[in-house]
């Protein structure tokens, strides 16, 4: 399933400068934006904590 995140053009460049942080941080030379974002949903659906402060979030 595709899906589309809109980004304004700052916060676009700030997703990529930490993407290509964690690029540099995990030592792997390439790091897909989507790779990213399902890790990420992933680990708030596995830890309770994330989940919570995701929700205080939104």
């Amino acid at each position: 399933m595709a899906t589309t995140l809109r980004l304004d053009p700052e916060e676009a460049t700030e997703v990529d400068l930490f993407v290509l942080a964690l690029r540099e941080d995990s030592h792997r030379t390439r790091l897909d934006k989507a790779e990213v974002y399902r890790e990420l949903i992933r680990l708030a659906r596995e830890d309770d904590a994330v989940r919570r402060k995701l929700l205080r979030r939104l």
